[in-house]
């Protein structure tokens, strides 16, 4: 059964298999800044591979998270900052990629909603939003479909019945806005369709397992996403890639 670890070519399947990562993540990582209470480490493996823990006060290990900076960070007005209600060690951000007016946050490309590996140490910096930041952004697929060209996902579109407009973004809160305003934490998964611009299998340097990082058009912005080695067959510049993902963000400024 795939994970997310999956993406970055970390071969887990058995919750004791995470709990041992992340106890490693948190001897090895660097500590980092954190406000609340509770600590922080970041493993940097290598490659843009990471893996960020969170610490209780009481030194037990709450989580892991995987992370990959791709090097490519996005200009993001931050809208919304808030902790997951039942683990106020994580928590999540709302905002618009590369705001197009410098007084208008809600002028840039789309908005996304992402999980923050580095909330302990973004969240008490994120207020009196809305906040323009320096967004590292990853979106971690393990169910990717490639079509050769917009053509070739528009016979699979018949056949099936579904086809999600080509170059778009939607995170999975404002796909169905139907459903009116949840007061629960907003899911950061989203869908997503654009075109591969470049395609690289990195190694895991703990693992050994390779992974897939692609960078995709989707409209005005390029977007990097991590996919597990088997997921994704075959990956050209050119080839459309429509799937979903898991949208991971850190702000490296106030790390």
């Amino acid at each position: 059964m795939s994970s997310f670890f999956d993406c970055l070519g970390f071969s887990i399947r058995k919750a004791a298999e995470v709990r041992a990562l992340a106890n490693r993540a948190a001897r090895e990582g660097y500590a980092m800044p954190s406000d609340l209470g509770m600590g922080l480490r970041c493993w940097r493996l290598g490659g843009g591979v990471e893996l960020w823990t969170e610490i209780a006060p009481s030194g037990e290990v709450l989580g892991v998270l995987p992370f990959f900076d791709a090097g490519s960070p996005h200009v993001t007005a931050v809208t919304a900052c808030e902790p997951d209600p039942d683990n106020p060690e994580e928590g999540w951000i709302e905002g618009w990629l590369h705001p197009t007016e410098v007084d208008e946050p809600y002028s840039g490309v789309f908005p996304v909603i992402a999980d923050l590996v580095d909330f302990l140490s973004a969240s008490p910096r994120l207020t009196n939003l809305p906040l323009t930041v320096s967004l590292r952004l990853v979106g971690l697929t393990f169910d990717a479909e490639t079509h050769e060209d917009a053509l070739s996902l528009a016979e699979v579109a018949r056949g099936t019945g579904f086809r999600l407009p080509p170059q778009s973004f939607a995170s999975s809160q404002h796909v169905a806005l139907d459903g009116g305003l949840s007061l629960e934490r907003p899911d950061a998964m989203a869908v997503f369709s654009g075109t591969i611009t470049a395609a690289s299998r990195v190694i895991n340097p703990l693992t050994g397992l390779a992974f897939w990082h692609l960078k995709v058009t989707v409209g005005k912005a390029v977007l990097d996403f991590c996919a597990p080695a088997e997921a994704v067959g075959e990956a050209l510049p050119g080839m459309v890639l429509q799937s979903s993902a898991w949208m991971l963000g850190s702000v490296p400024a106030f790390e």
